[in-house]
């Protein structure tokens, strides 16, 4: 009960309630750019690939904008909360945020944007501290009887010395990572195909997206690696009958990932069925659609899961489960591994389906309603 008591008193904590608002703030802009993508998905299957390579582009770019709407959500709210003026907040913020993110190279590749939201959402803090903190000193402050010129030049100065005072830190920080921690690989070196480092794997890329970091990007050159892998593997199979291997690159995809990272198609449901708060079954509602071809962004902002202690924890129980339940079906030999490769947005159990090769289809069909009724049950006892 004590751990339960802490958990609920984070889950309560009023910077940890603006973080939640934020992100059901910018939604829209999430919801945006996942249309983008299943546009293209469909409109590249039947032969458009340049309007689908322009709406993809269009998707990747709005998911861009996505941290820096973040930041400028949340800087308001904190000026508000701590009567600081509200536009010099917010450039203030908005400019640590791009400087520091050169600075340690969190930018995207598709367009020169920043792309960390833990990034975005401490530079807000940390910003808005600081400037409110200068405030305090009568010279950042100014008086009643300044004028408005002097009075805005009081504020402007103390912006500046937040500005250079976040820079020279970050600058120091970075100045200390590549001395000491970026000469050595903290990256565990994982085998692709090994049970305990999928399994590892799969935990690591939960708990990144537990605090807002996208763990698929983060742990992108194992998925490459596995999708290498799985190429040669499946070709060896059709041309010389080897035995194919059961971690492959949609494997994460179709059991780990029902619903999108974390298997929250089984949260949706539960939602629709227990949920006591209207907003959450207006939010299922309206997710459902998008769980069902792997798209979980409404969920993951709008419950939130994220930076949520409660929650996060059924988030990375839920697919450690489904990882080990598909594992030791293909081990056993309920199921055949998966032997075709399929887009990520492919629906549950017609994901598996069509990438088994349309093998086994009852033994596959038990095994999906297995694993539904095991994440259901989980998300019920929570």
């Amino acid at each position: 009960m004590t751990a339960y008591r802490v958990m609920s008193q984070l889950s309560s904590n009023k910077y940890l309630v603006a973080v939640s608002n934020v992100f059901i703030m910018a939604l829209p802009l999430a919801l945006i750019s996942t249309f983008c993508e299943l546009i293209a998905l469909f409109t590249d299957h039947y032969g458009y690939e340049s309007f689908s390579g322009t709406i993809r582009y269009v998707g990747e770019a709005t998911g861009l904008m996505f941290p820096i709407l973040l930041n400028f959500y949340l800087v308001t709210y904190l000026s508000s909360v701590k009567r600081i003026p509200k536009g010099l907040s917010i450039a203030s913020a908005l400019t640590v945020y791009f400087i520091v993110s050169y600075q340690w190279g969190f930018i995207s590749v598709i367009m020169p944007l920043p792309n960390s939201f833990p990034l975005s959402l401490l530079t807000a803090y940390v910003t808005c501290e600081l400037i409110y903190r200068l405030k305090q000193f009568r010279i950042f402050r100014g008086s009643e009887r300044d004028s408005v010129i002097d009075s805005s030049v009081n504020m402007m100065s103390g912006a500046v010395v937040s500005i250079a005072t976040m820079i020279l830190i970050s600058q120091a920080l970075y100045f200390v990572y590549k001395v000491a921690v970026l000469p050595f690989d903290l990256m565990p070196s994982l085998d692709p195909t090994s049970f305990v480092d999928g399994f590892i794997y799969e935990l690591l890329r939960g708990l990144f997206w537990s605090v807002g970091i996208n763990g698929h990007n983060v742990l992108h050159m194992y998925k490459a690696e596995l999708y290498d892998i799985t190429v040669m593997n499946i070709s060896a199979w059709h041309n010389f009958g080897l035995e194919l291997n059961i971690i492959s690159t949609n494997f994460y995809d179709f059991f780990t990932g029902i619903g999108g990272s974390g298997n929250l198609l089984s949260l949706v449901i539960c939602m629709l069925l227990f949920a006591k708060s209207d907003g959450y079954k207006v939010l299922a509602k309206a997710s459902l659609i998008l769980c069902i071809f792997n798209v979980n962004e409404p969920v993951l902002y709008g419950v939130p899961v994220i930076f949520n202690p409660i929650m996060i924890i059924p988030f990375l129980v839920a697919p450690a489960i489904g990882f080990v339940v598909a594992y030791g079906a293909m081990y056993f030999g309920i199921v055949p591994p998966l032997s075709d490769i399929q887009s990520w947005l492919m629906p549950p159990i017609l994901s598996g389906y069509m990438a088994t090769g349309e093998l086994s289809q009852g033994r596959y069909y038990k095994l999906s309603l297995l694993r539904l009724a095991l994440l259901f049950i989980i998300r019920s006892l929570k």
